[in-house]
């Protein structure tokens, strides 16, 4: 796996995006249950007014979904690209009052692929201490320790 994640950060990522919106259609198809389970959440969310909407909404995310597994090999293995490629910054002069005004920020990211893009992101720009509790499956946590190296862990306090 980490062969194919390293592979995946050499690609040009629109290329990378590409490759994840293919996968992602690929599982929604080939997976009932995962199929099933995205269909039966949105339905239950109200979002989607019919069936044929929710239908449109569930292939869609499934290529999002596709996209972000992908995306998180550019995040872990191209750090400094990643941080260049964010453009918006919603609420961000909220960030630097309380910095000016020396009060404690905590900052709250989705866990894959998200974190890795606002962590490194944060880590550009402050010096911050990020939690991380090791993941279930043995190789993903691999993974992300060899893509979040250690002296980044010791140089800002954590990871």
């Amino acid at each position: 796996m980490k062969l194919l994640f390293r592979l995946l950060a050499r690609l040009p990522l629109a290329a990378n995006h590409a490759l994840g919106a293919f996968l992602g259609r690929l599982v929604y198809l080939a997976s009932p249950r995962y199929r099933w389970r995205l269909i039966d959440n949105l339905k239950a969310s109200g979002i989607a007014p019919d069936s044929a909407e929710v239908a449109r909404i569930a292939k869609a995310n499934a290529a999002e979904i596709g996209k972000e597994a992908t995306e998180t090999a550019w995040a872990l293995f191209r750090p400094q690209e990643i941080v260049e490629l964010v453009r918006d910054r919603v609420g961000w002069e909220a960030v630097e009052r309380l910095r000016a005004d020396g009060k404690p920020i905590l900052f709250v990211t989705p866990h894959l692929g998200a974190f890795d893009v606002a962590g490194r992101y944060l880590v550009a720009r402050l010096s911050i201490l990020a939690l991380y509790r090791p993941h279930k499956i043995f190789w993903i946590d691999q993974l992300l320790r060899e893509g979040r190296p250690a002296e980044t862990w010791e140089r800002f306090g954590g990871w």
